[in-house]
């Protein structure tokens, strides 16, 4: 299976090398700019596995023989997918978390080829420039079934990142369940944002409540679209500001890396996304009429940073 990953960051990376390695998938990768070939270490951090990924050389633009596209570009970089995908027929599998708004468009301008996807990997490059990892065994990637092409490729895709120990599989309606996540809990990684960090977060009481009443608006917003992950449901149900700081304690004593991801991930990597996300957030609620004055508060206060 010949596999094109659009996004040479470390969630494409993690996707790509291990389609390549497990799966017996040809994989390129798509970077904005092109590059020699190189190597990749990458780190699995449940049990510790290395896996060196001998990357190919990175291209400009989807090669026309893809059998299927994963696309994971940044959000505010949506836009830039179409002309890194034109030359090739293959399904776009868009693992980036979209809007309605952005899925229409993007349908527009490549009709019949975007598919939804929602990624389960959590992965960043630490200072050495390694890719650090997870597969959460609890979480699953979702490509959407409702526009399968009729040559059973994206069925294909799944076996092939079930092979590569990615839990996948085709499901109805990813779209609308991943809006309905992602307007859920972005709120929080919009304060994280504003504050750098989440101690910082924890300590300001005004941005905290803030957050918490956005998060609330954004619940609401998601519920007009579709459901929520479960995850995602419950921990906006028993989150509150002493709750936040119990489970930030024990996270920090259970799994350092993974809150210094949190902070490295939305608190400073992230800001050109989130102020992107808030604003077609709060479009979409303004669309749905839906509360949205706590969205559009956080919304400012991101812009003025």
């Amino acid at each position: 299976m010949r596999v094109a990953i659009v996004g040479a960051g470390a969630l494409g990376s993690v996707y790509g090398s291990r389609l390549a390695t497990y799966a017996g998938c040809d994989v390129s990768v798509v970077a904005r700019a092109p590059c020699p070939p190189g190597t990749e270490r990458l780190e699995r951090v449940e049990d510790g596995e290395v896996l060196r990924w001998a990357v190919p050389a990175r291209l400009t633009a989807a090669p026309l023989d893809a059998d299927v596209i994963l696309a994971f570009v940044r959000y505010e970089q949506l836009d830039s997918l179409r002309a890194r995908v034109t030359g090739s027929a293959a399904p776009v599998v868009v693992m980036t978390p979209m809007m309605p708004q952005d899925h229409a468009s993007l349908a527009a301008a490549l009709p019949g080829r975007i598919v939804t996807g929602m990624p389960s990997v959590v992965s960043y490059r630490n200072e050495a420039g390694a890719i650090r990892y997870w597969l959460p065994k609890m979480a699953t990637t979702f490509v959407d079934e409702g526009n399968a092409p009729s040559d059973g490729v994206l069925a294909e895709l799944v076996k092939r990142l079930t092979r590569a120990d990615i839990g996948a599989k085709l499901a109805p309606d990813v779209l609308a369940r991943n809006v309905a996540t992602t307007v859920s809990f972005i709120p929080l990684a919009m304060a994280l944002d504003v504050a750098g960090s989440i101690d910082a977060v924890l300590h300001d009481g005004d941005l905290l409540s803030l957050a918490l009443r956005a998060a609330d608006e954004g619940r609401d917003l998601g519920k007009t679209v579709g459901k929520a992950e479960a995850w995602a449901s419950m921990l906006l149900r028993f989150v509150g500001p002493m709750t936040l700081k119990v489970g930030v304690g024990l996270a920090r004593s259970r799994a350092p890396e993974a809150v210094a991801y949190v902070e490295q991930h939305f608190g400073r990597k992230l800001h050109a996304q989130n102020v992107a996300m808030a604003r077609r957030i709060v479009e979409l609620a303004v669309q749905k009429g839906t509360s949205h004055e706590a969205l559009a508060t956080l919304l400012q206060r991101l812009t003025q940073k």
